[in-house]
C-alpha cells in the first residue's frame, strides 16, 4: 500500500524505501521456508533496493556501498544455482553432467572470492 501510495505521488524516496522494505518482508520470507535459490533472490531484491534508494537520494558513498553488495548479491545467486544444479546432477548418476556442474560450481566459488 505504501509502495502504491509513494509510487502515485511521484515521491522516488519514498517509493524506493517502500520497495526496500517489500524486498525485506519477502527475504524474511523466504528464509524462513529454507528455500535458499529463493533467499539468495530476495538478497539481490534487498540489494538492488538499497541501491535504488540511495541513487534516489544522491548519496554518492551508499550507492557505491550499495552497487557492491548488489554485486555480492548476484554472485551468491550464481553460487547458489550452481550448487542446486550439481545436487541435481549428482542424483541423476550422470556423471558428465555431475563433472560439468562441478567445474561451474568451482568457477562460481572462484568469482566470488575473487570479489
Amino acid at each position: 500500500a505504501e509502495l502504491r501510495e509513494a509510487e502515485s505521488t511521484g515521491d522516488e524516496i519514498k517509493a524506493a524505501r517502500a520497495r526496500q522494505q517489500v524486498a525485506e518482508a519477502e527475504l524474511r520470507e523466504a528464509e524462513s521456508t529454507g528455500d535458499e535459490i529463493k533467499a539468495a533472490r530476495a538478497r539481490q531484491q534487498v540489494a538492488e533496493a538499497e541501491l535504488r534508494e540511495a541513487e534516489s537520494t544522491g548519496d554518492e558513498i551508499k550507492a557505491a556501498r550499495a552497487r557492491q553488495k548488489v554485486a555480492e548479491a548476484k554472485l551468491g545467486l550464481t553460487l547458489c544455482t550452481r550448487e542446486a544444479e550439481l545436487r541435481e546432477a549428482e542424483s541423476t548418476g550422470d556423471e558428465i553432467k555431475a563433472a560439468r556442474a562441478r567445474q561451474r560450481v568451482a568457477e562460481a566459488e572462484l568469482r566470488e572470492a575473487e570479489s
